[in-house]
């Protein structure tokens, strides 16, 4: 499947691993798995035109980034129509929605073909992984979670599931129902295979999100995502750890969320409201946004923000927002570069489709879009090595930068 598709979705796999949708199965998909090959073609055809509807009416960019969206439309109406499974049909809408090269837009599946029993959920099992020198490697894994009782240790590498190596980062199977067992394969930190069974829980209680000093007494705090829980998490751990000297604020593995928690989270860093940039509507409208001063912080303290490849949306726009009005320092790697404002609509068969529905350009005037936040210090990322060892350079990099900047202010 391109490339495009995966922009932001790719680079936050531990949604499927630790947020799995959780909701029954749609009556509509149990039907079709019974359907009689002329029924299909039907079926498929309405899937496939609802797809290409949605697409026509709602994406942002009336231009279709270029594309002619109708010959789109002609050219994959076909393969999709004689699909001989869901599974077939879904890639072949994603084949024609990567053809406009944007993020945020996405066909998904309600759930794995050979699940037919509505009462089962999809399960969690607590571990965070990424793509470290093309291999699928563990970056976290969450206390007390099914994998952490299995044994899985941070640095571990998944090769594969019950047996079958995993061919790549795409074609990796981690979707698990809850209170099954699952056997996945590693390498462990000693280069040795290892195969643990895991059970996965129906539901975790907590996110990978922490808080804790640091040395000099700078707060160090992670958050998971850009919603009200994580929000309230940062204000209160802003509000207990109100002693400490700096800040060091963990967005490496924050996929985003919605832009009114974003609003939220900036206003905590300013005193009064700031601009955010423009968000611009299919129409060409422009619709300008501020941070929100209401029941914020005005937290003050030096801080630094820690950003990666997997850093993308609602997280990429506070990173730039703080970066542009000189409030943050900003250290890690390019951003994802995926910052459409996107709706999720339903399709016929169950399943949905993401559809950017604004742009975004910064304050700057330039769009993030493909682009991303580029750092004020780049730092590499860490290599399997490292993560084994423990090593942070992000976080010993933003150490030195905060000690500096107080020792400096101490004069």
């Amino acid at each position: 499947m391109h490339k495009a598709i995966f922009k932001i979705f790719s680079s936050v796999i531990f949604f499927t691993l630790l947020f799995s949708a959780c909701s029954n199965l749609p009556r509509s998909y149990l039907e079709q798995q019974q359907l009689m090959p002329d029924e299909r073609v039907i079926f498929n055809k309405k899937v496939f035109d609802s797809a290409w509807r949605k697409v026509e009416i709602f994406y942002y960019d009336k231009t279709f980034n270029g594309k002619d969206w109708v010959k789109l439309g002609d050219k994959y109406r076909n393969e999709a129509i004689t699909a001989a499974d869901p599974d077939q049909l879904y890639e072949v809408i994603n084949k024609m929605l990567a053809e406009l090269e944007s993020s945020h837009l996405i066909a998904i599946r309600t759930a794995r073909k050979d699940i037919t029993d509505r009462s089962k959920k999809d399960g969690m099992i607590g571990i965070l992984i990424n793509a470290v020198q093309d291999k699928l490697c563990i970056i976290n894994v969450m206390p007390d979670s099914p994998a952490a009782k299995a044994g899985v240790q941070r640095g571990w590498l998944v090769v594969g599931r019950d047996g079958v190596k995993f061919p790549d980062l795409k074609h990796a199977d981690f979707h698990t129902i809850a209170g099954e067992s699952v056997t996945f394969d590693f390498i462990d930190e000693n280069d040795h295979p290892r195969s643990l069974s895991i059970i996965p829980a129906r539901r975790i209680k907590d996110k990978f999100e922490e808080a804790h000093e640091l040395n000099y007494g700078i707060l160090y705090v992670r958050m998971a995502e850009f919603d009200s829980q994580s929000v309230k998490f940062l204000y209160k751990k802003l509000e207990e750890y109100s002693a400490a000297r700096g800040l060091i604020l963990d967005l490496r593995s924050n996929p985003g969320g919605r832009i009114s928690q974003c609003k939220k989270a900036i206003g905590h860093f300013f005193t009064g409201n700031v601009e955010m940039g423009n968000f611009i509507t299919r129409k060409g409208n422009e619709i300008d946004k501020e941070s929100k001063d209401f029941f914020t912080l005005n937290y003050d303290k030096p801080m630094v923000i820690l950003v990666s490849s997997r850093s993308g949306s609602a997280a990429e726009i506070f990173s730039h927002v703080l970066q542009f009005h000189h409030r943050a320092r900003v250290i890690g790697q390019k951003t994802a570069g995926a910052v459409l404002a996107a709706v999720k609509l339903s399709l016929p068969d169950g399943g949905e489709i993401m559809i950017p529905g604004m742009d975004y350009t910064g304050l700057d005037g330039k769009r993030l879009e493909g682009t991303g936040v580029i750092p004020d210090i780049n730092v590499p990322e860490a290599t399997v090595a490292e993560i084994r060892e423990g090593k942070d350079r992000e976080i010993e990099t933003a150490l030195q930068i905060l000690n500096g900047e107080l020792y400096t202010d101490a004069k």
